[in-house]
C-alpha cells in the first residue's frame, strides 16, 4: 500500500519540479555559508582544518532556515493540489487510511530530501577541494553527519504535512513553518543546549554544523526521541485532522 502511494505522491507532483526547489533551497543556504565563509577568509586563515570549518558554514544557514523553509513550500503545495481537487475526499471514499497516506507522503518526500543530502554533500567536496583547503574530513565522517542530517529532517517534515493539512491556504503554512524556523535561532540564542529538543532544529544537529564534536550516548538518546516525537505528532494531528475533513 505505502509502495503504491508513493508512487501516485511523484507521479502527481513530477510536473511541478519539487526536487528542484529542494536542491534550490540547499543550494541557496550552501551559497550563503560559502559566501560568509569568503568574506571572514582572514578569520579562518589560522583555523587548522578549515575543510572543517566550511563545513559548519556550509551547513548552517543550509539546514537552519533553507531547507526546513523549502521543504514547507513542496510539502504545502503537494497537500493544497488535493484539497483543490478533492482528491483527499476520493481517498477516504476509497478507504485507503490516513495513516498510510500520511506515511506514504513522509515516505516520497523523505526520499526526495535524501537524494538532495546526497547533491549537497557532493558539492561540498567539490567546493572544499577547489579551495584548496588545509585540513580534511573523513568521508565516512561526511556520509555520517550526512545521513544524521536526513533523519533529522523526518520529524520536521512530518509537522509540516499536518501543518499544510490544517492550514487553510499555503500563505498560512508557510507563515507558521517560518515562526517555527526562526523560533530554532531563539531557543539557540537561550540555550545551544535546548537546540537537541527543538524538533525544528534536528536537520542542524545531525549535520553537526555548529558543533563538530561526535554525539554522546546520551546526545544520540535526545536526538532519536526528538526526531520520533516529531513524527508521532506530525501523524497524530494529520489522522484527526484527515478524519474530521467531511
Amino acid at each position: 500500500m505505502i509502495a503504491r502511494l508513493i508512487m501516485v505522491e511523484h507521479i502527481k507532483m513530477k510536473r511541478t519540479y519539487i526536487w528542484l526547489m529542494l536542491l534550490t533551497g540547499t543550494s541557496v543556504g550552501c551559497g550563503l555559508g560559502l559566501f560568509l565563509y569568503l568574506a571572514n577568509l582572514k578569520a579562518f586563515a589560522t583555523t587548522s582544518n578549515q575543510f572543517l570549518a566550511l563545513w559548519g558554514e556550509f551547513n548552517l544557514f543550509s539546514s537552519q532556515i533553507f531547507v526546513p523553509l523549502f521543504l514547507a513550500i513542496i510539502i504545502g503545495i503537494n497537500v493544497q493540489v488535493e484539497k483543490s481537487n478533492r482528491m483527499l475526499n476520493r481517498l477516504r471514499m476509497m478507504s485507503i487510511k490516513p495513516s498510510a497516506i500520511f506515511f506514504g507522503k513522509l515516505t516520497y518526500i523523505s526520499l526526495l530530501q535524501l537524494i538532495i543530502q546526497v547533491i549537497a554533500i557532493a558539492i561540498y567536496l567539490i567546493v572544499g577541494n577547489a579551495l584548496d583547503l588545509k585540513g580534511s574530513v573523513d568521508i565516512v565522517t561526511l556520509l555520517t553527519w550526512g545521513f544524521l542530517g536526513w533523519l533529522g529532517s523526518l520529524g520536521i517534515i512530518a509537522i509540516q504535512i499536518a501543518i499544510a493539512l490544517i492550514t487553510n491556504s499555503l500563505t498560512e503554512n508557510l507563515l507558521i513553518n517560518f515562526g517555527l524556523v526562526i523560533g530554532g535561532f531563539i531557543v539557540a540564542l537561550i540555550s545551544s543546549e535546548m537546540t537537541f529538543f527543538y524538533p525544528f532544529s534536528q536537520i542542524m544537529i545531525g549535520l553537526h554544523a555548529r558543533n563538530a564534536n561526535h554525539f554522546t550516548s546520551l546526545n544520540t538518546i535526545i536526538f532519536g526521541f526528538v526526531i520520533v516525537f516529531g513524527i508521532l505528532i506530525g501523524w497524530k494531528i494529520f489522522t484527526r485532522a484527515f478524519n474530521k475533513r467531511q
